[in-house]
């Protein structure tokens, strides 16, 4: 994806598609998709259009109440997860699935690549 040139309307969009893609569920796409309306809503009242590590941070700051990494609570995990889901699709075009253990993730520079692997083996059950 361009980092310049897309909103971040369409890059909340383009996570939306990629949930469905990756089979989330239709309860966690919803709280998936709550959490990014909350972040558009802080965006625009902030006067943003673009997404940025630095404006995901102060959302996560100021919105959510959540500073630094230290010892979250499961509720701030999410809120944390869906500020990096929308930084690795605007960097990578794609993002780990959730419930993966660390050591068990794909470099960043292989998930698009392992994506389109996964997909074809679904089509192939």
């Amino acid at each position: 994806m361009d980092h310049t040139t897309i909103s971040l309307i369409e890059l909340v969009s383009n996570a939306k598609m990629q949930l469905d893609l990756l089979g989330y569920t239709e309860g966690s796409k919803k709280r998936y998709a709550l959490m990014w309306d909350h972040f558009l809503l802080f965006a625009e009242q902030n006067g943003n259009i673009h997404f940025s590590k630095e404006l995901g941070r102060l959302f996560l700051e100021k919105y959510c109440g959540i500073v630094g990494i230290k010892k979250l609570s499961q509720s701030q995990v999410f809120k944390v997860r869906t500020i990096i889901i929308l930084s690795e699709l605007l960097e990578f075009n794609c993002f780990r699935k959730c419930h993966q253990r660390v050591g068990q993730q794909s470099p960043p520079q292989f998930l698009n690549v392992l994506s389109k692997y996964e997909k074809q083996q679904q089509k192939k059950n």
